[in-house]
Parts: C-alpha cells; structure tokens; sequence
C-alpha cells in the first residue's frame, strides 16, 4: 500500500474529505429579467445604431477612436523591449483575406457599445498559431453554458444553420450583466425608454414637414356625404395640404364644411427642449463630451481641450485596456508563454493642468522659469535658468543657490551652511529647558510625555481651534459677501433684459466674470491668515513640548509651502463656487426662468454659504496649525512623530485606525490608507482632509 492510499484511509477514517478536484459551481443558473427593453431582442439594438442619429454619433465615434490604437507588443522581464516584428502583430493589422485590423477593432468595439458583446471566431494554422479572426455578430452566437464546466462552447446560428464550436477558438468580449453572467449588457439596454423617445420625436419631426404637424384634423360637414364626394374632398386635401411644399396654405372649404384641429401645436410640446433632453441623455450614458462631437454650444477653448482628455482618458481607454486584457488572456498565449501585448495610451497631456502647475511652480519658487517653459513644450530661454523666489519675486540664478537642489527641500535649504555656518546668515537658536526633563540635552530628544500628558496636550489643541476658525471663517464671509455683489452687478448688467431663445444668459455672464481677479483676492485675503496660523501652530507646539528654539516662518522650506498650500487650497475653493453657480444658472435657464428669478437664485446661494465658510475655515485651521507644528519639530531637530486623534463621534474610521501610529519625521503616515506627512496635509484625499481635527505630535524617546 502506498503512502498516498495510507493517508487517504486515514483522511476517511476521521470523516475527512479527500479529493483531487472539488466539484465546480453551477455558474449555468442566472437571474430573469424583467426590467425596461425585456421584450427587445438584440437585432433591435443593433438596428438602432442606424435609426438614431444621436447614438450613430456617439458610438461610431467611439468605434473610431478604439480602432486608432497602436498596438504593441513585449516580452516582460529583465532586459525586456519590444518587438516589432511578429505574426501575432501581423494578424491585429490584417485579420483575415476580406477584413483589416482596424475594420475588426471598430466593428468589435461597436457592438460591445450596442448589444454589451462582441464575438472573434479563430481559425489556426498548421503550426497551431491563428492565422485568421473572423467578427461574429452577437446575434448570431449562442452560448452553451454548463453546469459543470461552466462553459461548453458555443454555437454559431444564421438562416437554420448551427455550427458548434469549442470554447477554445472563441474569444468573447461583453460587458458587466448582473443578471446573466454569460451575456454582456451593453449602455443602448440601459436607455431603451430614451432611445425610444428619441425615434418617436425624430418621427414626429418628419410628420410636421410631411403634414405641417397636423395630421390630426377634423374637417366636419353638415349633413351625409356620399362615397363618391367623400374620396373627392380627401384626394383635393391630400393634393393640396400634404408635404413640405404645400404646408401652410390656405384652405378654401366648402359650403356647411369647418375644419378642426386636434393635434398639440410644436410650441406648445417643448419639442426642442425634449430633443436636447434625449440627446444629454445618450451622451451621458457614454461619457461623450459635447465637444468631441463638434458641438459648440457651450464649448471654449478651455472645456474643449478638457473635452478631449475626458474622452479619451474616460471613454476610449477603458475600452482599450478591456480589450487589452482579453487579449491578453485569450490570444496571446495561443502564440507561446512569455508575451505581453499593450497599446500606445491615447491620452492627451491635460493642457490645463500643465499651465497651472507651470503657473505654481514658478510663483512659488519650485520651478525655473526655463522649467515651466519645459512643461508647456516651449524653448528654454538663454538667461531663463532662474528662479522668480520669494515674496518679492526677485530673479534669484541658479548658480547662486549652490551645487543644486535636494530630494524635498527648497533650493537654499534651511539648514547650516557648507561652512558650519547656519543659512540666511542667522544665528542658531538656544535650547531652552524642558519641562518633561532633559537637562542639557539636544532639542531632540523630549522626555516624560506620556499617555495622560497627550491626553492633556491633545485637549489643548482642540481649545484652539474655534478661535482660529472664526479667523479664517471670516475673511471667507467678507470676500464671498464682495463676490456676490460682483456677480449679480455681471448678471444684471451683462445679460440682456429680454434674451433671445436658446440663448445661454447664464454661459454668457460665467464667460465675462473675471475669476482670476478672484481667486488673485482670495490668495492675498487669505495669505496673512495662513501665515499667521502656522507661526501661532509651531509656537503653541514650541511651548507645549518645551522645543527651546524661535520658529522661523520665513524659511523657504515654510515659504514655499505657504505658496504651494494657497494655491492650491484657493483653486480648489474657486472652481467649487464657479460650478455650483453654472449649475444654478444652467438648471434655471432650462426651467425658463427670467433674469429676475436668476438675480433671486444667485442672491439666495451667497446668503447660505455659512456652512462652506466653516468648513473652508477648519480644514484650513488644521492644514495650517499641524504644518506649523511639524515644521516646528523639523526645525527642532524632533527624530519621530505621531498621529494623534481627536477620538470624538467625528472622528473618520481611518483616522482612528491611524491613531498612536509612530513614523520617522520625514516619513509620511500611511494608516489612513494615503501617505500623509500630518493630518490636514494637502497630499491627502478630501475624505483624510475635510473637516479633521487631528494633530501630529512629537515622539517621546
């Protein structure tokens, strides 16, 4: 007996299961659906791609984009580079005698938009490599599920004639189904009532320039007509009423005869609006900017060019990398182990974004001027390798600044010279005593902080923080008080008192108010409140823990963040309002509302924005408060710090689960599930950073 049979009757013996293979799920159960389109079959999404304008648009343009990829082709690992030449590269460029690469990827792409699926049937070679794909549409592919194996194979149906095929020479892109896993569902199930709605409404149009939208007439005579005068009058109707060139016309009726109309004039059915109502809604089902479809209507350069990352960041690459992975799983290896096949990404650089990152980088004092040249793709300038620093905005040469710049500090540093001698020729500051104990130690080192002193210190801390907020909450009243009037002088006197239809009052005033004014105030209002609350974080933090050292708020390390933090604390602001307000705008032009009801709505949203101020006002407070007080550590020589916790019924999951967590001082703190250098911290996700209460403190050695 061998030792595999000993072990299986023991296994027995002691009611142990013993199997090789346990029995696979029966994956062939799959949940009825009775929801909206249920009676629908899928040739009837696919027709609708050629009936719908709005949704040939879209999904061609799709189809397009998918198609444009380049693909290509690696062998992963050490050394690895890519390869040019290969018959699987080959096939993706041409798929078979009648059909190009391109012409597969688009059709596929365009139905997996359709039906939610596509199908590849491969035929393979004497080498057992493919050699041709061929598409299948998806309404001619069944599949075979099993209860067992979860998949049989599949079965190509077309006119009566049933051709199996195994699992392995089919490969099946679909999308997500939550009630059957075997079938894709595609965006058009999702918005069958919508697409409906757009047909009937593209028919209804036809009939108005066909019937001058009446076909719903009465013409009502006295008495009896016979059968003869009755075909008479409707062929003379007919002959001199129907089609676009007799709409219009005037009738001339009969003795005794009147006519009457019972059909909704085309006003009265808001038929413009509803079309716009359809289109907004296949466009938001797929992602499609308005703008990458040539639609100007409330485009400008900036949205278009967002229009166009979003469109092949969000729509095109996600399509991309579905493909991707198939491929990878499917064909790929049929052509041996080893390979990898990707794409060039077809994301555009976000225009937008480099400005304003060039824009920081150069305000602030982190980029030369030939550096923020770099990122818009403009030539370096020959006397352009200089930093504009400082408050000032002096031109400082680079060479000036020493060898150069290190990993996370400003150029400068803040530290002691090549000479011994401490920067910005300062003195070095003298430690004072400690009140945890110490005696004469370096300020590095703190001692006797234990439990109930955090405890204590913590409780300080949240003491204040209500004054600081109230600071900062307001100047933010004042200036939003200041905005208002700006806005709604712009929207009385740039909008016209009786605007045209179809024409947007609310884009047109959002286009003419100047934001960058704005947001140039609100960094000059905020800057000394800022300034002011990280000197009183690092000298409250300086006192509690006995640090024994004057805070320098002027060193460019503490500078360049105050530069960096209203940059971006203050767009982030600015953008916030501007959009709450194009959706107030937007939302009562689509209602039809008057200038006057605009003036209310703008009015009322500027008179409830109490609770943006306090929010604005304590993440601010402890974003600025606990940078001031790391900053005091970092200047104090602090080895360590740790993340301590309000501990109240506020208090965010991850911030508990962070709390008493203990890191190096230059090391980020990573139990929020984000790295983050201090609680408040701008490297935070506004779900770590809104609203905190957290503080960072020094760790006893």
């Amino acid at each position: 007996m061998t030792i595999w049979e000993r072990m299986r009757r023991w296994s027995l013996r002691a009611g142990m299961i013993w199997s090789v293979r346990q029995p696979g799920v029966p994956y062939m159960v799959h949940l009825p659906y009775g929801g909206v389109g249920a009676a629908r079959k899928t040739e009837d999404y696919l027709q609708a791609y050629g009936t719908i304008g709005w949704l040939f648009a879209v999904v061609s343009r799709i189809a397009a984009g998918v198609s444009d990829a380049e693909w290509r082709l690696e062998r992963p690992g050490a050394g690895s580079s890519e390869i040019t030449d290969h018959p699987l590269l080959t096939l993706l460029a041409d798929a078979n005698p009648f059909w190009t690469g391109q012409e597969l990827i688009e059709y596929t792409q365009m139905w997996v938009d359709l039906a939610g699926e596509a199908f590849w049937v491969v035929n393979r070679g004497g080498r057992g490599w493919p050699e041709e794909i061929w598409p299948v549409p998806p309404n001619r592919m069944r599949v075979v599920a099993s209860k067992g194996a979860y998949l049989t194979g599949y079965v190509y149906e077309f006119e009566g004639e049933r051709v199996p095929l195994a699992v392995d020479r089919v490969i099946h892109f679909r999308l997500p189904n939550p009630y059957n896993m075997y079938r894709g569902l595609g965006p058009v199930q999702a918005m069958a009532v919508d697409l409906d709605s757009e047909s009937y409404a593209a028919q209804w149009n036809k009939n108005f320039f066909l019937n001058s939208a009446r076909p719903d007439g009465v013409l009502q005579i006295e008495g009896t007509v016979t059968d003869e005068e009755y075909q008479r009058l409707r062929s003379e109707w007919s002959q001199h009423h129907q089609g676009v060139g007799q709409a219009h016309r005037v009738a001339i009726l009969e003795g005794g005869m009147s006519y009457k109309q019972i059909q909704l004039s085309q006003q009265e059915m808001s038929f413009i609006e509803q079309r716009k109502l359809n289109r907004d809604a296949i466009l938001g089902v797929y992602g499609m900017p308005l703008s990458v479809l040539g639609i100007s209507e409330t485009v400008n350069r900036a949205n278009a060019e967002s229009g166009e990352y979003v469109f092949a960041r969000w729509v095109l690459r996600p399509r991309l990398q579905r493909i991707k992975h198939k491929l990878n799983e499917t064909l790929v290896p049929m052509f041996g182990a080893g390979l990898r096949l990707g794409y060039a990404d077809p994301t555009p650089e976000n225009r937008e974004e480099s400005r304003l990152a060039a824009e920081s980088g150069l305000r602030t004092g982190y980029m030369t001027v030939n550096e923020a040249r770099g990122r818009m793709d403009l030539d370096p300038l020959a006397d352009g390798n200089i930093f504009l620093w400082g408050l000032a905005v002096m031109p400082t040469p680079v060479a000036s600044l020493g060898s150069g710049r290190v990993s996370g500090q400003p150029p400068g540093g803040d530290g002691p010279s090549a000479d011994g001698e401490e920067g910005e020729g300062k003195e070095a500051p003298t430690p004072g005593p400690s009140p945890f104990g110490g005696g004469e130690e370096a300020p590095g080192v703190v001692r006797g902080l234990g439990e109930a002193a955090k405890e204590r210190l913590g409780g300080l801390w949240l003491r204040r923080l209500p004054g600081r907020e109230g600071r900062f909450k307001r100047v933010m009243l004042g200036y939003w008080e200041r905005q208002a009037v700006a806005m709604l002088e712009a929207l009385g006197e740039e909008a016209p008192p009786a605007p045209q239809r179809g024409e947007k009052v609310g884009e047109k005033v959002l286009e003419g108010f100047d934001w960058a004014l704005w947001l140039r105030e609100l960094v000059a209002v905020l800057g000394p409140v800022v300034r002011a609350t990280v000197e009183e974080g690092a000298e409250g933090a300086i006192e509690d823990y006995g640090l024994g050292i004057a805070f320098d708020v002027d060193n460019p390390r503490v500078q360049l963040w105050m530069g960096q933090h209203l940059d971006k604390s203050t767009l982030i602001v600015e953008e916030t309002t501007r959009e709450d307000i194009r959706g107030i705008l937007a939302e009562a032009e689509a209602e039809g509302a008057s200038i006057d009801e605009m003036t209310r709505r703008i009015k009322g949203y500027y008179d409830n924005i109490d609770y943006r101020a306090e929010r604005v006002a304590r993440t601010e407070t402890v974003s600025a408060s606990n940078h001031g007080a790391f900053e005091s550590y970092h200047q104090a020589g602090v080895r360590e710090k740790e993340w301590w916790a309000a501990l109240d019924e506020r208090t965010r999951e991850r911030h508990l689960a962070a709390h008493g967590e203990v890191v190096p001082i230059e090391a980020p703190f990573v139990a929020t599930g984000e790295e983050m250098m201090y609680p408040g911290d701008d490297a935070g996700s506004a779900g770590n950073v809104i609203n905190c209460q957290c503080t960072v403190l020094p760790v006893v050695e």
